[in-house]
């Protein structure tokens, strides 16, 4: 164990009190340099942490680079220059398995200028090479391992638990979706605890943000528009929607204008779907007046989704397969909603996903209500089905593009009505009923056009002042084929560092302005329990007994495809906008899983291939969970790593245990 204690600093001195506090100076470079070691070294052990006016960094990183006998000039390390990261609370971020050349002649450690101010304090508590390191044995590790072992055993291929149906399942369902949904909870805590910091720091005042919390203030006032003053010099600008000129006006007067909310005729508005504001902005504003932040929504409806996903799969295997293992039933229903899309949205709990999850939910509720009216090719309940015209007319009010989910009623009521004669004769008062939520829905939404545009159809999107003129963008077909790519196909890549999924750019050769965000794959790839639709299509002439069912599946499919195409011409290619369209992927292949299994299970000679299925299905499963876990750390539009330090790496160091 050497401690180095000579060395010589660039961009630092020491302060009065003298010891091992250390001042940042003015200067481009700040760095300590350890020369003479002459020494072989297995590990470093760096012990610093960073000072600052508002009290001690969470996090300190610095790039590492070495002299040995192999290259008597500085070379980095690691070698792609990635920054070491220390942070004071997570022991493991302190210690270096290092391998050089030889012996180790000299060490430079350089600080982050971006990190550090004039002012700022280095407490340098240790840097020493070759120290023991005590045997850390990691009790989430081993529990994760033996649960891994449990689950390799409990659905091994021929496991008897692949026996025991859904129509089997018996008063054990309740405990078994209890303990899921418990777990999905527990998850969510942790996960909205984790993006927290992010949340406080970067998303409570000023930006895009506040809109729906301040429309709320507008609507209680008696209005629509929002209170917020515009600047004289935007209502004068014969293009207030051109965004350097914006910019440079904003510049010269001194007058700012909000960023990405509606401009239209002297006032700001919100182009997002109203419901989520009379559902739950306002309500909470007159109770508590106070703003609503954004993630309580989000999270609300991610756990909701959960349940009513529990329900949907319910409701789909009981309808269709009651042979279905029941323990695949569990699986799906505890693994599938984090592999819709919800990890790109639970990772950044803006206003943007706001919308997208009340979606999503009211989407999934309303599907599963109008799936439980009907029973043996009747109506049997037409509150039920009256409850789930009322959610899926909401989907309208929250995110207009998901109504594409209305096309399953032509399937679902078209069972009971379509082929017999009379049908509008003998269902009038059915019809009614199923039609009367849609249309006070749409007479509310046409009214709230109306009043703030001038038209019953114009939602307000294209007055947004964003990134570029929506006015004029208009509909392109030349980018659906890259937003189709990078949406659906693209695979993602794969690096040893943690989270091991890397981040890719968006890279087309479409001649024009694309907006888009870096992503780490497609929906197929992240979630390969989408290609089971994929590949019953291939094969759907083995599913002719099926017919009906195999047009859920292209409705669904096709929905999926129809909604990205718009998305990614519209609005642009975002992580988040996976989550218009994943469920209906997910209901596809809930559709296809079931077929299959039903197929197979038809004949005797098939049980070599059945088992092998089941098996399957259940690593599919666990492939998602793993994938949708790993993709929640990868760096989309912030980083956790910077945002949540503590949390980051212990995570990393759990799974990177060779560090």
């Amino acid at each position: 164990n050497l401690i180095l204690s000579s060395f010589q600093a660039e961009g630092l001195a020491q302060t009065e009190a003298g010891g091992n506090i250390f001042q940042f100076t003015e200067g481009e470079e700040h760095y300590l340099e350890f020369t003479q070691i002459d020494q072989e070294v297995r590990s470093i052990y760096l012990d610093f942490a960073l000072e600052k006016d508002t009290g001690a960094a969470e996090s300190f990183s610095c790039s590492l680079f070495a002299s040995d006998d192999g290259d008597a000039s500085y070379y980095p390390i690691p070698s792609d220059r990635i920054k070491h990261v220390v942070v004071p609370d997570v022991a493991a971020t302190k210690w270096l398995r290092t391998r050089f050349y030889g012996r180790l002649q000299k060490l430079k450690i350089q600080f982050d200028p971006g990190q550090v101010n004039p002012g700022d304090s280095l407490v340098l508590s240790a840097v020493s090479i070759n120290r023991p390191r005590k045997l850390r044995i990691s009790i989430l590790r081993i529990l994760g391992m033996e649960l891994l072992v449990v689950l390799i055993c409990l659905f091994q291929r021929g496991s008897r638990f692949y026996g025991w149906s859904y129509a089997e399942r018996g008063r054990i369902h309740k405990v078994c979706i209890g303990a899921v949904l418990a777990v999905q909870l527990a998850l969510l805590v942790l996960m909205f605890y984790t993006v927290k910091p992010y949340v406080e720091t970067s998303l409570t005042v000023g930006g895009s943000h506040e809109q729906y919390q301040k429309l709320a203030e507008a609507i209680a006032d008696g209005h629509v528009y929002l209170n917020d003053q515009v600047p004289e010099w935007l209502k004068q600008m014969e293009n207030p929607y051109d965004r350097n000129e914006r910019g440079r006006l904003a510049a010269e007067t001194g007058e700012p204008y909000l960023w990405d909310n509606v401009y239209y005729n002297g006032h700001y508005y919100v182009y997002f779907g109203i419901v989520p504001v009379l559902l739950a902005y306002l309500p909470y504003y007159l109770i508590f007046h106070a703003a609503l932040p954004n993630t309580a929504p989000i999270y609300i409806c991610w756990f909701v989704i959960c349940a009513a996903f529990a329900r949907l799969a319910g409701t789909v295997i009981r309808k269709w397969f009651p042979s279905f293992p029941y323990i695949l039933y569990v699986c799906i229903a505890a693994v599938l909603p984090f592999g819709i899309g919800s990890i790109a949205v639970l990772h950044r709990p803006t206003i943007y996903e706001v919308p997208i999850s009340m979606g999503v939910m009211f989407a999934v509720l309303g599907l599963d209500l109008w799936l439980e009216s009907v029973q043996d090719g009747e109506i049997r309940s037409i509150p039920k089905m009256a409850a789930g015209s009322l959610c899926i007319a909401l989907v309208a009010g929250c995110r207009p593009n998901m109504m594409l989910v209305f096309l399953f009623s032509f399937l679902i009521f078209g069972e009971v009505c379509f082929h017999r004669k009379g049908w509008l004769r003998r269902f009038w008062k059915e019809i009614v009923v199923f039609c009367v939520p849609f249309l006070i829905v749409a007479a509310g939404l046409m009214y709230y056009n109306q009043i703030r545009f001038g038209s019953v159809f114009d939602f307000g999107s294209n007055y947004n002042l964003t990134s570029d003129d929506l006015t004029r963008r208009g509909f392109d077909v030349g980018k659906i084929g890259l937003g189709l790519f990078e949406m659906f196909w693209k695979p993602f890549a794969l690096t040893t560092r943690f989270p091991f999924l890397k981040i890719q750019t968006v890279e087309s050769a479409y001649m024009g302005k694309t907006i888009c965000c870096s992503n780490t794959g497609g929906i197929l790839a992240l979630s390969p329990f989408f290609l089971l639709p994929v590949l019953v299509l291939i094969q759907r002439k083995r599913f002719q007994n099926d017919r009906w069912l195999l047009y859920f599946v292209y409705a669904a499919l096709l929905s999926a495809v129809l909604i990205c195409a718009v998305d990614v011409t519209v609005a642009g290619i975002y992580p988040r906008y996976k989550a218009d369209f994943s469920f209906f992927m997910a209901f596809a292949g809930l559709l296809c899983i079931g077929m299959t299994d039903a197929r197979l299970s038809a004949d005797a000679r098939d049980a070599a291939r059945l088992s092998i299925f089941r098996t399957a299905v259940f690593w599919i499963c666990m492939a998602v969970a793993f994938l949708s876990f790993f993709s929640f750390f990868v760096t989309l539009e912030y980083t956790l790593y910077t945002a949540n330090p503590r949390c980051f790496y212990n995570v990393k160091y759990l799974f990177e245990f060779w560090n």
